[in-house]
């Protein structure tokens, strides 16, 4: 079993390049496009919305292929904190590492948003924690 989708989300601020950004995007999700949504902030400024998603099995594979393995590790330990009742799995990545060619789990505020479907029969919670548990630990033995 794997997710039916993965999506990304992140937020490009005044202060940062937003070509920069878009790259560690591209990077996370290899994709060539993305979604961009200018917003206002709070104090008036500017914002850019950067999202994606990835649905086809071996563009999810590749995306666990290129993390890090103390990522995965993390994630499957963290799983209970991650899963929610609708099969969903939430994670942060770092976005400065995303730049530099390395997909980690955020430990700060500078991130990158993913949001999966766990693939999940029956579609339970504890099923869907089950099945992702297993699916990322086929990626750990490959690395």
């Amino acid at each position: 079993m794997s997710l039916h989708y993965l999506a990304f989300r992140t937020l490009v601020h005044a202060t940062e390049s937003e070509e920069k950004v878009f790259e560690a995007m591209r990077f996370v999700t290899s994709l060539e496009e993305l979604s961009r949504t200018e917003v206002q902030g709070h104090h008036g400024n500017a914002i850019v919305i950067l999202e994606g998603e990835i649905k086809k099995s071996r563009e999810i594979d590749g995306f666990f292929n290129r993390m890090d393995r103390e990522a995965l590790e993390e994630i499957i330990k963290s799983l209970d904190q991650r899963v929610d009742e609708n099969c969903h799995i939430y994670f942060r990545l770092d976005k400065q590492e995303a730049y530099q060619g390395r997909i980690v789990l955020a430990g700060h505020e500078d991130f990158i948003q993913v949001r999966g479907n766990v693939k999940s029969y029956p579609k339970r919670r504890d099923s869907a924690m089950g099945s992702i548990r297993e699916y990322l630990d086929s990626f750990i033995k490959n690395h």
